[in-house]
């Protein structure tokens, strides 16, 4: 299951991460995206079947 998270990284690694911090905030942030895209696909299609099914012209 994809989740919108955060990084696990603490407020001191903020400027200087570690490279599993970097690997990890890379990862997230193609979910985040990916999640994203799907979110936006969906509400397209649901507006797409709400419009047509109130007789859209």
């Amino acid at each position: 299951m994809i989740e919108l998270t955060v990084p696990v990284c603490t407020v001191h690694q903020k400027f200087l991460p570690c490279p599993p911090c970097v690997k990890q905030q890379a990862r997230l942030r193609r979910q985040n995206l990916a999640a994203m895209g799907w979110m936006l696909l969906f509400s397209v299609f649901l507006g797409a079947v709400i419009w047509f099914s109130v007789g859209a012209r």
